[in-house]
């Protein structure tokens, strides 16, 4: 804590005095907004924008800020993750750059239907943490710009998207009751109940109550089984024909013998 307190206390006045424009500009969009999509919407649509940009310029600002310390370039990978394991103070950086990017890996997902993949969100961290390095040693900020941080950064960033887009697939995959078919009832489109697996809970697909369809959609036309039924009459008479010609064939026969 003492760490986190070290380096991003400086930062706190700041983000208190983003609270009066950032909810001014919240206000604003939602009243914009809420005659067009809906205040649900609105209301939802416009918190995700000011959180995004106010983490934004958070963590521009956080990058940027220059310490006393001397700066220094680790190009080898794990040299910092190595550190760490037994050091309270790396462990603590390494958490602070995993939770850098993070926020913004869940809120870019659930706020545009573009960020929804798991890739875009990872090359975008991936060259976002590469030019946060780079800016940090061009601009001698006395930051150490290590390989280890591009790699972090990319991982919580991917994480936060990981965990936003099964959060919305969970919510997009319909949730069914399992109940039994009645004796004698076949489960189709046509009938009471409706054969659905719930793909979820990992279970097979079992009988569920379905929409009842009326009967006028599910009646056959007089007229349909009229061919079908003439055409088994002519075949029954045809039969009838040959076995008669048969009996007068042996009745014949027999008169001759």
């Amino acid at each position: 804590m003492e760490y986190l307190l070290q380096h991003f206390g400086k930062l706190i006045p700041v983000a208190a005095a983003m609270m009066l424009p950032a909810s001014a500009a919240w206000m604003t969009m939602l009243l914009r907004r809420r005659r067009r999509v809906g205040l649900r919407r609105a209301f939802v649509t416009a918190s995700l924008d000011v959180v995004i940009v106010m983490w934004a310029v958070w963590v521009s600002l956080l990058v940027t800020m220059p310490t006393a310390n001397p700066g220094s370039v680790h190009l080898v990978p794990g040299t910092d993750l190595l550190v760490a394991a037994g050091d309270r103070e790396a462990f603590w950086q390494l958490t602070a750059n995993f939770s850098l990017l993070l926020p913004l890996g869940m809120l870019l997902p659930a706020r545009w239907v573009w960020w929804r993949s798991t890739r875009r969100v990872t090359v975008a961290a991936f060259t976002t943490s590469c030019g946060i390095e780079l800016t940090q040693y061009i601009a001698a900020v006395g930051r150490v710009t290590s390989t280890d941080d591009v790699l972090v950064n990319t991982a919580g960033a991917t994480a936060g998207a990981s965990l936003t887009l099964w959060i919305i697939h969970r919510r997009q995959v319909p949730q069914f009751t399992p109940v039994v078919a009645p004796v004698g009832v076949q489960p189709g489109p046509r009938s009471a109940v409706w054969a659905v697996g719930s793909r979820t809970r990992g279970v097979d697909p079992v009988a569920v109550p379905g929409p009842r369809l009326p009967r006028t959609a599910i009646a056959m036309p007089r007229h349909a089984n009229t061919a079908p039924r003439t055409a088994n009459t002519a075949t029954w008479n045809a039969d009838t024909a040959a076995r008669n010609a048969d009996t007068a064939t042996w009745g014949a026969d027999t008169a001759r013998v």
